[in-house]
């Protein structure tokens, strides 16, 4: 996760699930990327579910 979510004003206001939903979501990027999984112009898309979020943050589907 990157430290400057912390560390730096700009991201102050976000919340801490916010911050670890980000660091989960760059996690899984790095699978896509593994993956080749790009669109047509190249740019790498991820499958990450709500549910699969609801699973690993343990929190409901409304909140994610």
């Amino acid at each position: 996760m990157p430290k400057v979510l912390f560390t730096n004003t700009q991201f102050k206001s976000l919340s801490c699930e916010a911050k670890l939903l980000y660091g989960l979501l760059l996690d899984r990027m790095q699978l896509s990327i593994k993956n080749r999984w790009l669109d047509e112009e190249g740019k790498v898309y991820i499958y990450f579910s709500q549910e699969q979020i609801s699973g690993m943050m343990g929190c409901g589907l409304k909140k994610v």
